[in-house]
């Protein structure tokens, strides 16, 4: 699974990808501890093995529009930042 997690009071956003959903959760964020909203996406199961890299894919699409911690150039269209570290451009 690939799920978002938003904190609307920071305006922060975190990508992140799981294979047991309601673990993941359960731990905790420190990149986005205060998260208030999340939403996830069931990948097919023969999708399902590439998981981390459209995790990936993803986090480089919203480091591309929102400002975040890694200085990728973005065009900034919302107030909010992407709270992933890890951003790969490869």
């Amino acid at each position: 699974m690939l799920y978002t997690l938003v904190d609307t009071k920071n305006k922060l956003v975190y990508i992140g990808e799981a294979s047991n959903l309601v673990d993941r959760l359960r731990q905790d964020h420190p990149l986005i501890p205060e998260w208030n909203y999340f939403r996830y996406n069931v990948l097919p199961d023969e999708i399902a093995p590439h998981r981390k890299t459209l995790e990936r894919m993803i986090i480089r699409d919203f480091a591309s529009v929102l400002e975040n911690k890694a200085d990728v150039d973005s065009i900034r269209i919302s107030e909010y930042r992407l709270a992933n570290e890890k951003i790969d451009f490869k």
